[in-house]
Parts: C-alpha cells; sequence; structure tokens
C-alpha cells in the first residue's frame, strides 16, 4: 500500500483498510493471535 504523506491526516484510516484487506479483527479477538497489524515504516522519496 502506498500512502501519500502530504495528504495525511493521521486518522488512521490506512490501518483500518489494511486490517480489513487482511482479514484481520478490528477488536481484541483470540482467533487471529498469529496475524496481527504492524507498526509502518515510513520512507522520504
Amino acid at each position: 500500500m502506498v500512502i501519500d504523506l502530504d495528504k495525511c491526516t493521521g486518522c488512521s484510516a490506512c490501518s483500518t483498510a489494511c486490517q480489513a484487506e487482511n482479514n484481520i479483527s478490528f477488536g481484541p479477538d483470540d482467533s487471529n493471535k498469529l496475524r496481527s497489524i504492524a507498526w509502518m515504516s515510513i520512507f522520504q522519496l
């Protein structure tokens, strides 16, 4: 996923979209113990 940081408002919609795309639950759920969202690396281009 590519995110334009110049347009980022910090709303976390990208994290929510990533969770939805990868079928990861949004709340505390034991069924996904081995799958989780990690911090995103941000690189300047």
